[in-house]
């Protein structure tokens, strides 16, 4: 169904996943959960979750025992994965992305509509896993995961990959004056703000605006002349798609479903 130009869709004992063609070629074990399974502490136990997590790292022979994830609360902070491996590390609170060169080191990161972006260094063997909603993109998490990689692996911005997983699309991403403010005001520079942020409806009497958040995020790659060569979209909307995917916007609700992006080396 959602198989296209860059994505693979599969289905694993009546569980579906998406991959991207590129990271298989590539042998990096990864895959975004659609919403058979539900990752959600606000609507399952842990108990529950760690069910969830077994199916997927079997299915995909992911170490569950070495799989980590941040407790993300939509920071732009990204750490490093070194010898602290398990789930639920104190270290990792307050986190919304980590990075490591670990073989056999799953890093899990939990979206319903933001972003989940995987960077790939092929030369160094680094790799990434971000969350990206609308305040981590405002406040440029993908520039911080980048300069991390650089710090720490000597990663080279011309090396790295980029697979930007299944997102809320512009239309669907409608937002108000203050939000629109926040972006306007912090990116006021770009040549292409106009695109970037674009004027929506009127509901209510209220103007609404539509923010591409997707594109920000490849604009601030670009202005650091990485290239789009090196940028993979999925081109698959999580609000659009709800009926297969967990969608903050379509539930309408401060109690939704999550799904996973699961990436190890």
């Amino acid at each position: 169904m959602f198989t296209n130009d860059t994505m693979l869709h599969t289905n694993i004992n009546g569980v579906n996943y998406l991959q991207f063609k590129k990271l298989l070629e590539l042998n990096i074990k990864h895959c975004f959960v659609l919403n058979e399974l539900n990752f959600s502490f606000k609507l399952q136990s842990e108990e529950k979750n760690l069910e969830s997590f077994k199916t997927v790292t079997k299915d995909f022979n992911f170490n569950l025992d070495n799989l980590c994830r941040p407790c993300q609360e939509h920071t732009n902070t990204v750490l490093i994965v070194k010898d602290k491996k398990g789930r639920n590390i104190p270290e990792f609170n307050d986190c919304d992305g980590l990075i490591t060169n670990q073989k056999e080191t799953p890093l899990a990161i939990t979206t319903a509509d933001c972003i989940p972006i995987i960077i790939y260094d092929p030369v160094n063997k680094v790799i990434a896993n971000v969350h990206s909603g609308w305040k981590g993109t405002l406040n440029t998490i993908i520039i911080n995961a980048i300069n991390k990689m650089q710090d720490s692996f000597d990663s080279k911005f011309e090396d790295l990959l980029f697979f930007f997983g299944p997102s809320i699309c512009t239309q669907c991403f409608e937002v108000q004056t203050d939000v629109r403010d926040l972006f306007y005001n912090k990116f006021s520079y770009l040549p292409n703000i106009n695109q970037i942020i674009k004027i929506g409806k009127i509901v209510n009497g209220i103007q609404k605006y539509n923010i591409d958040t997707l594109l920000l995020n490849k604009t601030l790659l670009n202005n650091l002349n990485i290239s789009n060569k090196n940028m993979y979209f999925s081109n698959i909307c999580t609000c659009c798609n709800s009926k297969y995917m967990h969608s903050y916007r379509a539930r309408k609700s401060n109690i939704f479903g999550l799904g996973v992006t699961i990436v190890s080396l």
